[in-house]
């Protein structure tokens, strides 16, 4: 006999450009960007990092989700455009969020020892982490909603796509990362 799920309800922005919401959303990467830069040792440095949380968060989901869009649609699932987009906003607010949460962590590492920048570095791993998995959770969700027959195989394409989804854009994250890193150095 199966245990039952507990599915936690997921917290969902007034419309999927509410741009209040994702503005505060950039507002607490560049906290925590600002954060870490505190810790650098010249100015230059410390210009240079500033903008990289914003950036690695944000450029990975312009290029990925309208292939996410399109592939959704050609792969025959049911969940709208809108409730997938929503879903990905939800998690970039989420994680802004986070990221607001933790600057106070960074800054303060930044202002009494020379951990600033990697705990910066550990906590944008972890914004990432996070990210994917909720933005992942949000599209299947957003997916089941749209129709009214969930079977198997609507789950494991589903399950595919948003796999697909998680990789490639993990994968240009990393490389949004290194390219910001030579940008740094």
């Amino acid at each position: 006999m199966s245990s039952p799920t507990v599915s936690l309800p997921l917290p969902r922005t007034a419309a999927p450009l509410d741009v209040q919401h994702v503005a505060g959303a950039v507002g607490g990467f560049l906290a925590l960007a600002a954060a870490g830069a505190l810790g650098a040792t010249d100015t230059s440095e410390a210009l240079r990092l500033l903008p990289s949380a914003a950036v690695a968060a944000t450029v990975p989901l312009v290029f990925t989700t309208p292939a996410l869009l399109v592939v959704h649609q050609a792969m025959g699932l049911h969940g709208s455009p809108h409730d997938l987009l929503g879903a990905i906003l939800d998690a970039l607010v989420g994680c802004g969020r986070l990221a607001l949460g933790l600057a106070p962590a960074v800054l303060f590492f930044s202002a009494t020892s020379g951990l600033g920048q990697p705990l910066y570095v550990l906590a944008s791993v972890a914004l990432l982490a996070v990210g994917l998995t909720q933005a992942a959770r949000g599209l299947k969700a957003a997916d089941a909603a749209g129709t009214d027959h969930d079977d198997a195989e609507l789950r494991s394409r589903r399950a595919l796509l948003v796999s697909g989804w998680f990789v490639l854009t993990g994968l240009i994250t990393l490389r949004v990362g290194f390219g910001l890193l030579d940008f740094a150095l």
